[in-house]
């Protein structure tokens, strides 16, 4: 009886028991785990790139908020000038300046008297020689320009050498990779030193930065414009002057009789008409203090990008964990 009593406790004690886990092996939870690599920082004392070359810079439409010319100096010669077919229409103002003082009154004024209209046929002049023309400007300004950038195509920029080359906190991949076959649960390495690394060539197909570069301030000074020389140079139409005029008028009398008088003055106009304007053996010089360039922005796209041997020296690399 006792032993029948003890033979159901022990089937009901097995019956209530949980079942014992099963190991899951370490290789199959680092297959199954998404890992990254931290590297904490990465040294380089120096290193060089053999060739840097760049297949097209593409430049956009760029905004100028402000383009200033400083000093700009203008310098034109030249041998003799011809006018050919020159015709002109003369009039001429005369003006009567008046005044009386008797007894106890007295004034003055003005009365301007204009001529008809003189039609004049010069035909056809020449100026054997004629002088030098300089001409200076202090300052030019020119706000909020606009000017297409045209690209760049394969620059060369040859060699290049860096030094102190320093990255940092980099993960390999960002968002994790898998891991099968390698029985790892964590590692981390304090310190790996290389002598020297070599790579044959690297190379990016485009480059484009995510806003527009903007230049605050470019600068350029002492410009100096080569000589331009032209044997000859012909208008290409008629070249007309109008209101050509003295700036004082031409005093020619008066009469003063005390209590009463008159002063008469005579101001010609001229409107000048020349069929062809030719002049000979023109030189120009030119040249400019500084030229500013402020506030440029503008699209940049970097296409075609190749380095060819980059060897950096004495490699340091501080703080693997995987």
């Amino acid at each position: 009886m006792v032993a029948a009593s003890t033979e159901a406790a022990s089937s009901v004690a097995d019956q209530a028991a949980p079942a014992a886990p099963v190991a899951t092996p370490p290789a199959h939870l680092v297959a199954t785990a998404l890992r990254t690599i931290d590297i904490s920082q990465v040294l380089a004392a120096s290193g060089t790139i053999g060739s840097i070359k760049v297949g097209s810079i593409q430049l956009g439409q760029a905004t100028i908020d402000r383009l200033a010319i400083r000093d700009i100096a203008t310098s034109v010669h030249s041998g003799k000038a011809f006018f050919e077919n020159v015709r002109s229409v003369i009039r001429i103002e005369v003006i009567v300046d008046w005044w009386y003082d008797v007894l106890f009154s007295s004034g003055n004024g003005r009365d301007t008297f204009t001529s008809p209209l003189i039609p004049l046929e010069v035909g056809n002049l020449l100026v054997p020689s004629l002088q030098d023309l300089n001409f200076s400007l202090p300052e030019v300004t020119v706000e909020d320009a606009q000017a297409q950038l045209t690209p760049v195509a394969n620059l060369d920029l040859g060699g290049a050498r860096f030094d102190d080359v320093k990255v940092n906190a980099t993960k390999l991949p960002a968002d994790g990779f898998d891991l099968s076959g390698l029985e790892v649960g964590s590692l981390t390495v304090s310190g790996v030193g290389l002598p020297a690394t070599a790579t044959q060539s690297v190379s990016v197909a485009q480059f484009r930065p995510d806003r527009d570069v903007i230049l605050p301030g470019v600068e350029v000074t002492g410009v100096q414009v080569p000589a331009a020389q032209a044997p000859r140079i012909a208008s290409a139409g008629p070249v007309n002057v109008f209101d050509l005029q003295p700036q004082i008028p031409y005093p020619i009398g008066g009469l003063d009789l005390g209590v009463f008088g008159f002063s008469i003055a005579v101001k010609p106009f001229v409107d000048l008409q020349i069929g062809v304007l030719t002049i000979d053996d023109v030189v120009l010089r030119a040249s400019i203090g500084s030229l500013r360039l402020e506030g440029v922005t503008t699209p940049v796209t970097v296409r075609d990008i190749a380095l060819g041997d980059v060897r950096l020296q004495q490699v340091t690399v501080n703080q693997i964990t995987v």
